[in-house]
This record gives structure tokens, sequence and C-alpha cells, in this order.
């Protein structure tokens, strides 16, 4: 479900394509406010529902061809934990993260080749929002050291504190 739409293919600024756009406004602000994440404008905001489609997983793919950064929040309790979202190098020749699915979990990466594994039973609910390179993780970045030029962030409701993964 796309709620708004591509920057590249909105025919004015605010090219909403949902009702329930404010609801997942609201969304990114709790999830960013409670992370000290910053950020100042939205290119892209969908739902990715995945099921039992006879396939195991998505091609590996790049969302935009321009540097970006996503964040993803899975938004139901999978059945299936093996339905998770990988993320390659650039090169698309090494994994650089495996991550299992839990609610309300949130993955923030720049522009890098993933995929996902389709649940074999239930469903999985992933909201997508992307933003250009910019502010949306300097509070990561801010609390690390950078070791490469690799950077995914893992936040969970269910910790008391962000879990800084560096690749």
């Amino acid at each position: 479900h796309v709620v708004l739409k591509r920057k590249e293919d909105r025919e004015n600024k605010n090219d909403i394509n949902s009702p329930f756009y404010s609801n997942f406004i609201d969304i990114l602000n709790e999830f960013t406010n409670k992370h000290n994440i910053n950020y100042k404008e939205v290119l892209r905001i969908a739902v990715n529902f995945s099921y039992n489609n006879n396939s195991k997983s998505s091609p590996i793919h790049l969302d935009h061809d321009y540097p970006h950064k996503q964040l993803l929040i899975y938004l139901n309790k999978v059945k299936d934990l093996n339905s998770r979202t990988i993320i390659y190098n650039e090169s698309k020749s090494k994994i650089l993260k495996d991550i299992e699915p839990d609610q309300y979990k949130g993955i923030c990466f720049n522009s890098l080749p993933h995929s996902t594994y389709f649940p074999t039973k239930g469903e999985r609910f992933v909201v997508v929002y992307t933003r250009i390179i910019g502010s949306w993780v300097y509070k990561c970045i801010s609390s690390c050291i950078i070791r490469s030029s690799y950077l995914c962030c893992i936040f969970s409701k269910k910790r008391s504190s962000s879990i800084i993964n560096i690749f």
C-alpha cells in the first residue's frame, strides 16, 4: 500500500495516496522521538504486506536509484521468524545483516541492496519510510565509532536502549 508516493512520481509536493497518511506519520514521529532520530523530509511511505506466495524470497534490490536512508518498522507479531530482512554489501556479494522480524522493531540503513524471505505461515507487515541522505541517523552515528561506511541501527520497543550495529 503506497501511503506517500515516491518523490519522483508525485504531481505535487504532498501527493498523499492514502487516508491513513497521518496515522503513519504519527507512527514515524513516535518512533523517531523515542529513539532521538531526526528527519526533515520523508520521500516515500509504503506498507509491505508479505505472505506465503510460493516464492522463497524477494529479489535483491535497491528501492531508489539515488542515495537514501530507510527506516523499516515491523508492525505485527509474525508467526514465521524466518521471514527475515537481509541487507547486503553494495556488490550484493556479502550479507551484512540478517534481521529476524519482531513486532515494533525498526531497522535504519543507507541505500544498500536488500531482500526479504516470505513467511511460510501467517503474514508480515512492514512500514517503509525513505529519506534522502541527511540527518536521519546522525544521532546513531554520534553515539558510536564508525568502523566502515555501512551503518545499520536496530531499535526495538522491548529494549531499554538502542542496539547499534556497524558493518
